[in-house]
């Protein structure tokens, strides 16, 4: 069934219309450089002021990343390279966390082992725990490479009972020859982000997405002809934004 399709500046969506509930999923799925962090972050800050007994965790699998840790500074996030974090009894309760190990890039294998052991450790305590929101900044690094695909499914599937979201960003719907994030981050996020993307092993992968009285192939048809514009040295995409709940679709603007 073909739906109405919305624009939606970028700045009123996230003003006016973001409407994420605790328990609720979240996957942006698009190429490198195509506005994903931004937006997820953008995002999140709105959801930590509407619900802010909510506890909010970034993992960041990557050695480097500025753009990251200005996020990290302006939301208030507090910067740990460990799990549980630490807190002296002097400071404030601080509004979330971004946990982000140091790299061993003389020892790869020693290096995935420690990334694993910590976010493993993480993930367990947000899900265990619930009433939390838990963003996965490159589900293929956190789930293929470093061996957690097993807990991404367990929260896809299970969290939502605790309050316990995910949300993730994910670059190649297609996967690689290397594996792939399983069918759960396109089937259990209540909101769903694509960017522009003209590759057709990625469309056959979108058009394959099952969602209630929507046609997958016009979904992938938006996708593919989705306004690209340069900024700086990223190009940013508008978003084709699909909120299972309605289910309601939009197409978010880059301004």
């Amino acid at each position: 069934m073909s739906m109405r399709l919305q624009f939606i500046g970028r700045q009123d969506f996230i003003r006016d219309y973001w409407d994420c509930r605790p328990g609720d999923h979240v996957n942006c799925i698009g190429s490198t450089g195509g506005g994903k962090s931004h937006l997820l972050y953008s995002l999140a800050d709105v959801t930590m002021a509407r619900y802010p007994d909510l506890r909010f965790t970034s993992l960041m699998p990557k050695p480097r990343d500025s753009a990251v840790a200005e996020w990290g500074d302006r939301l208030g996030l507090k910067e740990i390279d460990s799990w549980p974090p630490r807190k002296h009894f002097w400071e404030n309760e601080p509004r979330g966390h971004l946990l982000w190990p140091k790299h061993d890039i003389n020892d790869e294998e020693r290096n995935r082992a420690n990334l694993a052991e910590l976010f493993s450790k993480c993930m367990n305590s947000e899900y265990g725990r619930g009433d939390s929101i838990t963003f996965a900044d490159d589900a293929y690094l956190i789930g293929v490479i470093y061996g957690l695909n097993m807990l991404l499914d367990r929260h896809w599937i299970a969290g939502r009972s605790s309050g316990a979201g995910l949300w993730t960003s994910l670059q190649k719907p297609s996967g690689t020859v290397k594996g792939a994030v399983s069918s759960f981050a396109y089937d259990a996020p209540t909101h769903l982000f694509f960017t522009r993307d003209n590759d057709a092993r990625n469309l056959k992968r979108i058009s394959e997405i099952a969602i209630s009285q929507l046609d997958p192939a016009e979904i992938a048809e938006v996708v593919k002809h989705l306004r690209v514009e340069r900024i700086g040295d990223s190009n940013v995409s508008e978003m084709l934004y699909i909120n299972r709940g309605g289910p309601h679709l939009a197409i978010v603007g880059i301004h």
